[in-house]
């Protein structure tokens, strides 16, 4: 098993570029756990968070792009969550590798977030 340093700096595991709170690396399972318990929505892409969140009925905002979520889960209350899938051979030549979900429009996921906060 990879330890904490190493998992933090392999390039397709890092923190935002621009903003928010990362915690990559530094939390047990869990604190994990009750960071999430204490947010009022988590935008994340398909990952562990994802499912501990939806598990533990946060709110999310999730971002789909190499699976289907329809297909793979976490199966989501609607009333909780929103998914944004964006399939992948509808946008091959816009795919950057290292950041794949960058497809997603912010804009797309912000009128998500302000919905499920309303």
């Amino acid at each position: 098993m990879a330890s904490k340093k190493s998992l933090s700096g392999n390039s397709w595991l890092r923190c935002p570029r621009k903003s928010g709170t990362c915690h990559i690396g530094k939390t047990t399972l869990p604190q994990l756990l009750g960071i999430i318990q204490q947010l009022d929505v988590l935008i994340t892409g398909d990952t562990g968070p994802l499912h501990l969140a939806v598990a533990l009925q946060t709110r999310t905002v999730s971002l789909f792009y190499t699976a289907n979520p329809q297909h793979t889960g976490p199966y989501q209350d609607p009333e909780l969550h929103r998914i944004i899938y964006i399939d992948p051979d509808d946008n091959k030549t816009s795919l950057d590798m290292d950041f794949p979900l960058e497809v997603i429009a912010v804009d797309r996921v912000y009128h998500l977030l302000r919905e499920i906060l309303s």
